[in-house]
């Protein structure tokens, strides 16, 4: 009876060790080995900033019969562009296809919405797949077959505190912000969540890696699979105030170390073997090799109007010479596209440039002003007074894509796109 007792105690002491380690391990596995950077700034100017010849044509990248695109996926593997999407009228997701050598277009619907607002969206592509965020499900789509499988993304566990955001109702849409794949991953990050969510693409299994409270919300992931390495902005940033966007991290994926940067980011990019970011405060920023240096260049008052697009020659971006609140009150759709308008502008403001990092050097093209056609618009607005003025503007380039040999892909609408070449 003592031996039977013995050895029944003997096992509960060993499921209890193996639920110690196990517990110890997932632990491990779950959350970061968070530190601050202590980093130094140096300043770097523009040396000089002349005029160019771009070569600018219309081209072709698809006609969505969506209301809202959310994303768009320049696929060179195959020379195709992905635009993920929401079709009010469907009250669907969906993603529209376009074969720019055949001009062959086509339509996947995704889902009905569920969120109760209309979540932002994030497609991505491999050689086999294109990977599409929307809500809190991930899709996988062959690009040979059009097979598509869906996967729920797991309850989002870490969320921020309520009290720390503007609207409660926030918190209460965990739905997809952004992706990035990375080796066998993808790196998932979820609106108001605390945490990094890992699919992996073999296995098929979720895991979370839980961030320190005080980095605040995840935003947007850029992954350097040479150096696995994973770069987070943040959103909320935990504090009262409603602070946004303050600091920005590195995260190890071998060792789980996570490096803060305590500095203001809107977006991070890779540049060759560099790590590039634009800052409200410090302008383009470049770290270095070791992350603890950060060359800051001030191009603040080129007024961006979009994301920097890296390619072999240098960094495309859209700027203006005046800032879009001088430009106009009023942002309208014309033709399916936003326009800004002034009676006042009498020459170009809108240009593409080209920043060279190596010489500190600009060069813009400058995008032609033209008549505005008939405004449409909010209830607010005196129409027939709008429409009578002479007045002359622009179209906003909505999204800026990286094109073949070292091109450009400006996005000005639905169906509607210049390709701007050096």
């Amino acid at each position: 009876m003592k031996k039977a007792k013995i050895i029944v105690i003997t096992g509960l002491i060993a499921i209890i060790l193996f639920a110690f380690v196990v517990a110890v391990s997932m632990n491990r596995k779950n959350s970061v080995t968070a530190r601050t950077v202590n980093f130094i700034i140096e300043e770097s100017k523009i040396s000089s900033i002349s005029l160019a010849n771009f070569d600018v044509k219309d081209t072709f990248t698809g006609s969505p019969q969506m209301d809202t695109i959310f994303d768009i996926y320049l696929d060179k593997f195959d020379n195709s562009v992905w635009q993920l999407g929401y079709d009010n009228a469907n009250k669907i997701y969906k993603i529209h296809f376009t074969n720019l050598n055949t001009k062959e277009e086509k339509d996947l619907k995704l889902k009905k919405r569920e969120a109760d607002l209309i979540a932002g969206g994030k497609i991505l592509s491999d050689e086999h797949n294109i990977y599409a965020g929307i809500e809190d499900t991930l899709f996988i789509v062959n690009k040979k077959t059009w097979n598509v499988k869906s996967r729920k993304l797991p309850i989002e566990r870490f969320k921020i505190d309520e009290q720390l955001v503007p609207d409660k109702n926030f918190v209460r849409n965990n739905y997809i912000i952004d992706m990035e794949k990375i080796g066998n991953n993808l790196a998932i990050s979820r609106n108001c969540s605390t945490a990094l969510l890992f699919y992996n693409l073999e296995s098929g299994d979720f895991s979370t890696l839980k961030l320190p409270p005080s980095f605040g919300t995840v935003n947007e992931l850029l992954g350097i699979e040479s150096k696995d390495l994973l770069f987070v902005t943040n959103f909320y940033s935990g504090k009262k105030d409603f602070t946004i966007r303050n600091k920005f991290g590195c995260l190890n994926l071998k060792t789980n170390e996570f490096d803060i940067f305590e500095l203001p980011i809107d977006y991070l990019f890779a540049y060759k073997e560099d790590v590039y970011g634009v800052s409200p405060s410090e302008g383009l920023i470049k770290l270095d090799k070791n992350f603890k240096k950060i060359e800051s260049t001030n191009i603040n008052n080129l007024n961006l109007l979009s994301p920097i697009i890296p390619s072999d020659m240098g960094l495309w971006f859209i700027g203006s010479d005046i800032t879009i609140n001088d430009f106009s009150d009023e942002v309208l759709p014309v033709n399916n596209t936003k326009f800004y308008y002034s009676a006042d502008i009498t020459k170009p403001v809108e240009y593409v440039g080209l920043f060279s990092p190596k010489d500190k050097s600009i060069i813009k093209y400058y995008l032609p002003l033209f008549e505005a056609g008939s405004v449409y618009g909010g209830s607010s607005l005196d129409l027939e007074k709008i429409n009578k003025e002479p007045r002359k503007g622009f179209e906003l380039i909505t999204k800026i894509l990286p094109g073949k040999d070292n091109s450009v892909i400006l996005i000005k609408g639905f169906g509607k796109a210049l390709e701007v070449k050096p």
